[in-house]
């Protein structure tokens, strides 16, 4: 698949900086910009940011509007300066905040300013705090918004009820929270590629 320039570049970057190659596979990626596209969405929020290749994708599928914005929260300095470079050097990079600092502090505030509500959330950072940061995307989502978790498959580890690794049990958590809320139709949906076997929850927010 023949990727945009500045996906390449942004790809390269990362790996120049030494970073984790741990960000979506470019079919995922697409994938990515797909649901944005067709969900004609206005405002992303992107909890994980790493190098902003997936934030770039997601920017790329906005909708044409001044007023659309990708928000994405990267807990380390080093790492977001990384990602600034990536946006820079993107047609995006008037689309996309980056905020740095810890993730659960960025998300608070967001609802304490009380934002404007996001028409997707992309849940991609510690997976241990994923039933943490379920709980402020259904603050800062709305009727009809789309969360999605990444890497909730591992492999098949999801699976195994005795794990004592903090990632598996986090999205363990997570995916028995958002089949416990009322106000969400979510469905799992596994992906074997490049990066193994792995897959993404989509959840409709119905209420």
């Amino acid at each position: 698949m023949k990727q945009d320039d500045f996906l390449v570049n942004a790809l390269r970057n990362s790996q120049e900086a030494g970073l984790p190659s741990i960000e979506v596979s470019p079919a995922q990626g697409q994938f990515l910009y797909f649901l944005t596209k067709l969900s004609g969405a206005k405002r992303v929020l992107e909890i994980g940011t790493l190098a902003g290749y997936s934030t770039l994708f997601f920017a790329k599928g906005l909708l044409d509007d001044d007023s659309s914005e990708v928000v994405t929260l990267e807990y380390d300095p080093q790492i977001a300066k990384v990602a600034h470079k990536n946006f820079e050097e993107s047609p995006y990079r008037r689309k996309i905040r980056l905020l740095v600092g810890e993730a659960k502090d960025s998300l608070m505030k967001l609802v304490q300013e009380n934002v404007e509500p996001f028409d997707i959330i992309f849940i991609d950072a510690d997976k241990a705090n994923n039933p943490l940061y379920l709980d402020y995307s259904l603050q800062l989502a709305k009727t009809g918004s789309l969360i999605i978790a990444d890497n909730i498959i591992r492999e098949g580890e999801i699976l195994n009820e005795n794990s004592s690794d903090e990632r598996v049990i986090g999205i363990q958590q997570y995916l028995e929270k958002i089949a416990a809320e009322s106000s969400l139709e979510s469905v799992a949906i596994a992906t074997i590629g490049i990066k193994g076997i792995d897959g993404f929850s989509l959840s409709i927010v119905t209420k």
